[in-house]
């Protein structure tokens, strides 16, 4: 759904005892620009990151760090916080720096990583989490939904939503990207420290989690967007124990160039041009034959920039949207299209 079909709410803000409020343009777009700036602030931890990792691997092995990177990062002072720090710090030649290393565990490697900044990047983005989650609560609050304020304050609510933080931030994100860094900062002093530098293994260092930023960052992105979906979806449930009626909207972006075959038949009507919603029992049966994740939570697959909207089930609701009744038909089709693309992809790649 476009902004300007949201604007419709503007024309006919209310119906009966329900409530569809012109603030829906702003929730949508707040979401938006909590994910757009949860990314952005990620990805400058993750810079900060790359930068003082380089510059306290060189001053835990007694080299000047402002040789690696400028002194705008934590300049070497908190060195010897982490046990592998100090282990370095004991240690000369660079063969034993290389066996000391050798027999280091990943989990200690991982520890520098967390205080030279990846611990602030997780904690920032469960912020933004919360704050999406405020977001949820308010875009079915303000369609006269009185039960979504507070809905994620119950407790399965909030085990669901501890789950999430659980399971994708720490785990699918923080995890990975802390063990990829400790397996290549274990790589670089044990290759070339001896053939390089302190200064030249360090900068090495720096340079290579600089260049994973990009990969990490977009997944990032990814695990926001479906906090978001999560969230809706969380809320939903929670206040169709009180009787409401929901169906699931698909809204984003029109048909374009890089929108996936799956989105495309489910974001809008080709006969009307108008965005479509789906009953919540059809919408169990999407399958976008690329995640584990269903597409209530992960859309159309990785860094997909369409929500799972959640709307009350009335015409007159769906009309003030620009929204119109999909059905298990084009559910199905976006099924079907989805595993055509898959197979197109893996013909590519044989």
């Amino acid at each position: 759904m476009t902004r300007s079909q949201l604007l419709s709410l503007r024309s006919n803000p209310t119906k009966g005892d329900l409530m569809v409020d012109p603030r829906m343009v702003e929730i949508l777009d707040a979401r938006t620009k909590l994910i757009d700036k949860g990314t952005s602030d990620f990805e400058r931890r993750l810079l900060e990151l790359s930068d003082n990792l380089g510059r306290r691997v060189a001053a835990s092995l007694g080299d000047d760090p402002d040789k690696v990177r400028p002194p705008d990062g934590d300049d070497g002072r908190l060195v010897g916080r982490s046990d592998f720090e100090r282990r370095l710090q004991g240690l000369s030649e660079a063969e034993a720096i290389r066996a000391a290393v050798t027999a280091s565990s990943l989990e200690e490697i991982e520890d520098l990583v967390d205080l030279a900044g990846l611990g602030d990047a997780r904690e920032g983005l469960r912020r933004v989490v919360a704050k999406i989650a405020g977001a949820a609560e308010r875009s079915l609050s303000i369609q006269g939904v009185v039960a979504a304020e507070g809905a994620l304050d119950t407790v399965a609510a909030e085990a669901l939503l501890t789950g999430f933080l659980d399971n994708q931030i720490d785990e699918a994100l923080i995890s990975g990207i802390s063990r990829n860094s400790a397996i290549r900062i274990r790589q670089a002093i044990v290759s070339n420290l001896g053939l390089e530098t302190v200064q030249e293994v360090a900068t090495r260092i720096a340079d290579a989690e600089e260049m994973s930023i990009g990969r990490a960052t977009t997944e990032a992105r990814t695990r926001l967007q479906m906090a978001d979906r999560t969230c809706q979806d969380i809320v939903r449930k929670t206040v169709e124990q009180t009787g409401a009626k929901f169906l699931l909207a698909y809204l984003g972006p029109k048909p374009d160039k890089i929108i996936r075959s799956f989105c495309r038949h489910l974001v809008m009507d080709k006969g009307t041009g108008k965005g479509m919603a789906y009953r919540v029992e059809d919408f169990d049966s999407a399958n976008n034959a690329m995640t584990p994740e269903h597409p209530r939570y992960a859309g159309g697959g990785y860094n997909c920039r369409h929500y799972v909207q959640p709307v009350v089930d009335d015409d007159d609701v769906l009309e003030s949207l620009g929204l119109k009744r999909g059905t298990i038909e084009d559910i199905r089709a976006a099924n079907a299209a989805a595993v055509a693309s898959r197979k197109k992809k893996g013909r590519r790649k044989k």
